[in-house]
Formats: C-alpha cells, sequence, structure tokens
C-alpha cells in the first residue's frame, strides 16, 4: 500500500490502490479460470498501476514546490508518458520475476494484434472487470461477452467470476 500513498495526491493514489487490489484478485481468478498463473497474474494485477503511481508521485513532488498543481488531463498525459519508464525501474528494482514483468508490460495491449501471455491477458480483463466493479455508474456493454469469448470461458465460468463481484466491491472499500 505504501507504493500507492502520494502525499498531495491522495485522492488519486487511493483510487489507484482500489483499483489495484480489485484487479490483483481479479486477475488471479481469470488466469486460474484460462490457464494461466493465478501468482503471476495476481501480483502483475496488484502492481498493474505502480507506474502511474510513481509517475502520479513525481508529479506530487514538484507540485509540492508550490510553483504549479497540473490539471487532470495533465497529470494523465504525464502519467501515461511515464508509467512504462517506471514500471520497467520497478521491476528491475524489486527484481520481479520474468512472467510478471511480462505481464506488467503486455496488459496494455491486449487486443492490438500483439501475442501477450496468459498472465497478461487476466491483468487486462481482471482491470476491465475491476473498473466495472469500482465504477458500476459507468457499465461496460458487451464486457461479459468478449472475455467470455477471448478467454475461452464458458458461462458457469463466468457467472462465477462475476458473482465474487459484490464481496470485491465490500473488500476494497
Amino acid at each position: 500500500e505504501a507504493l500507492f500513498t502520494v502525499p498531495g495526491r491522495d485522492r488519486e493514489a487511493r483510487l489507484l490502490w482500489r483499483e489495484a487490489l480489485a484487479t490483483g484478485w481479479l486477475a488471479a481468478d481469470i488466469a486460474r479460470l484460462a490457464g494461466g498463473s493465478p501468482g503471476t497474474a495476481g501480483l502483475a494485477g496488484l502492481l498493474h498501476r505502480a507506474g502511474d503511481a510513481l509517475a502520479l508521485r513525481t508529479i506530487a513532488r514538484f507540485e509540492s514546490t508550490g510553483q504549479v498543481r497540473l490539471d487532470a488531463s495533465s497529470v494523465q498525459s504525464t502519467a501515461v508518458t511515464f508509467e512504462p519508464e517506471f514500471t520497467a525501474a520497478l521491476g528491475r528494482a524489486w527484481k520481479l520475476a520474468p512472467g510478471v514483468v511480462a505481464a506488467l508490460q503486455g496488459w496494455r495491449r491486449v487486443g492490438e494484434g500483439s501475442s501477450v501471455g496468459a498472465e497478461a491477458r487476466a491483468v487486462h480483463f481482471g482491470h476491465a472487470f475491476a473498473s466495472q466493479v469500482l465504477f458500476a455508474e459507468f457499465p461496460a456493454p458487451g464486457l461479459a461477452a468478449a472475455v467470455e469469448a477471448a478467454l475461452r470461458l464458458d458461462r458457469r465460468e463466468l457467472a462465477r467470476l462475476r458473482a465474487g463481484f459484490e464481496p470485491l466491491r465490500d473488500a476494497v472499500d
């Protein structure tokens, strides 16, 4: 949780942490159902927004000089720019297993035609479901069907996964 503690940007950091918890939980479940490593996918899911948290921390440190406060759009743009570099540095500094690093680097590329592993796909779809769980006011029609098709899950497996959404929402709040 300390990685996601960002003085001066507490609200954004808390949202990243909640999303990371939910994604880690869901990615492990999805990997278990889809033939990937639940441990690798769960850890990658937990860390999938770590680069964003580190970028946010850098922004907050810059803002603490008192000379500027970036608006939400500028924060998002800066985080997107530096997230890959921060994620790679975190992987090296923490000596993360190659499978975890591959999932961290691949989850955003699912669907772009590039080949990524089962764990990256689990993080990608875990992130999508986590967003649906945490931000139910922004529904994602067709998400369940896309997950079912992409991961070749049957409806019973998907129903079991979705049955855990309510307890998950309560756990990360």
